[in-house]
């Protein structure tokens, strides 16, 4: 391993031994983390968690894209999941998608192919996500253990098809029978995650967008799942925490496509000091929503809603 991947391991590490305490006053700039079982409903600790998750076919790690620490807690769950299996296992990223696979291949083919360069070759610069600098530990950690890199999203293009015609131009027809998109969804559960959306943008969005807003999460949700069901039988997926959920997004389509398979989802959240974990993990976290929750300090941000003004 790197110098620089040991010292993400150490701090991965430090993140997830931090003391657990029912509230997250202790919870610093350090990113000292508290975990909590949906199932139990009561806080666990690193081993706890890292034994939890060696039992998924398909692990699913939730994030806040611009967490940085979020980023050090997905590595280190990664290698820890990594390293307990007994066959090789794949990585799917929301990140990426399958229009860059071209400059994917490109650096598998390069002589020196790390996590030092993967952000040049793929050209996350122009991607929109936040920066690379902040995922690169997530990629040393895939990189340095060898595991295939699955890109995971449809290409703008396709966004933009979604929203003109529907979910269906993003799907081929066999997927689109096996994954049955247009069945997710009660009327008042699309209500509620119209809400949601609105919510997100500061209500500044025109009601007549949020129908096809929706559209394009659930078409990404049900593409990501067909995607690495049909990569691997055994994977990581990072990806957000909405797609992560488990009443709604990519876990509930793995299902429809392997129903036999075992799924672990870990959300990461970020919440103020001082908010006590019971009462966020009853709000944020049910069974339904996520199997673990880790819970971080938030991560300075300006107010996004000043855009809109």
């Amino acid at each position: 391993m790197s110098a620089s991947g040991i010292s993400t391991a150490l701090l991965a590490a430090t993140l997830l031994a931090a003391p657990v305490s029912t509230t997250v006053a202790q919870a610093d700039a350090a990113g000292r983390v508290t975990a909590w079982s949906s199932a139990n409903a009561q806080v666990i600790d690193q081993a706890e968690l890292r034994q939890a998750i060696t039992r998924a076919d398909y692990l699913i790690i939730g994030e806040i894209h611009d967490n940085p620490h979020h980023h050090q807690l997905q590595a280190d769950l990664l290698g820890h999941f990594a390293d307990s299996q007994d066959a090789a296992i794949s990585v799917g990223y929301e990140q990426l998608s399958v229009d860059q696979q071209p400059l994917l291949d490109a650096f598998h083919e390069q002589a020196t192919a790390t996590a030092d360069s993967f952000g040049e070759a793929v050209a996350w610069s122009q991607s929109g996500w936040p920066d690379y600098n902040i995922y690169q530990p997530l990629f040393a950690a895939t990189l340095e253990r060898g595991l295939p890199i699955i890109p995971l999203m449809f290409p703008l293009t396709t966004t933009r098809d979604i929203v003109s015609n529907g979910i269906e131009v993003a799907l081929a027809e066999d997927a689109m029978a096996q994954l049955r998109p247009d069945t997710l969804l009660s009327a008042d559960a699309r209500a509620s995650v119209e809400a949601e959306m609105q919510d997100a943008h500061c209500g500044k969005l025109p009601d007549a967008m949020l129908p096809a807003m929706v559209d394009v999460q659930i078409a990404r949700d049900a593409f990501m799942a067909y995607r690495i069901v049909q990569a691997a039988e055994r994977a990581v997926i990072i990806t957000g925490n909405g797609h992560a959920r488990r009443d709604r997004g990519i876990p509930q389509f793995i299902q429809r496509l392997r129903p036999d398979a075992a799924i672990v989802v870990v959300h990461l959240l970020e919440v103020a000091e001082g908010d006590r974990v019971a009462e966020q993990a009853v709000e944020r976290a049910g069974t339904d929503i996520t199997d673990y929750a880790v819970f971080t300090p938030e991560h300075p941000r300006s107010d996004p809603c000043l855009a809109f003004q």
